[in-house]
């Protein structure tokens, strides 16, 4: 019977533990549930993987209703993301504030538009440039720039 703990997986797990440690006088069973430890916290790969380095699925909480999982998995975040970074990319080295990036996408409501910002930062395709101008509102608005 194949388990778990008697997979590849789980015995590089318990190599690079064991390799690791300061000390190699401790007990087996001590460094089988390190490693077991480990390796059940070790993120299963995704799938789908774009340009972008993630995965194109949406998500949806085990616990949303049935129109909220339908929701997620017929819409692909990634998408978006590529359009919103070739909008940025084409106001140039001047950057844009929000309110222009949503006048681009004016057929899309700017709930779908304006959380794409903070995954495209975090992945390193555009950055706040510290600079702040008014947007229609009055208030000032960062101005993003790509990078990328």
């Amino acid at each position: 019977m194949r388990t778990w703990a008697n997979t590849p997986e789980m015995r590089d797990a318990f190599r690079d533990w064991y390799e690791k440690t300061p000390t190699k006088d401790q007990s087996l069973a001590n460094c089988w549930q390190a490693a077991w430890n480990a390796a059940k916290t070790k993120p299963k790969p995704r799938k789908q993987r774009d340009l972008f380095g993630v995965s194109s699925l949406a998500f949806a909480r085990n616990t949303d209703p049935d129109t909220s999982q339908d929701a997620a998995k017929s819409f692909d975040p990634t998408f978006l993301e590529s359009e919103v970074l070739k909008a940025i990319q084409a106001f140039g080295v001047d950057g844009c504030i929000t309110d222009q990036i949503v006048a681009v996408f004016s057929n899309r409501d700017s709930r779908t538009i304006t959380p794409r910002f903070a995954p495209l930062m975090r992945k390193g395709w555009i950055e706040d440039t510290g600079e702040r101008r008014r947007g229609l509102s009055g208030r000032p608005q960062r101005v993003m720039r790509a990078i990328r």
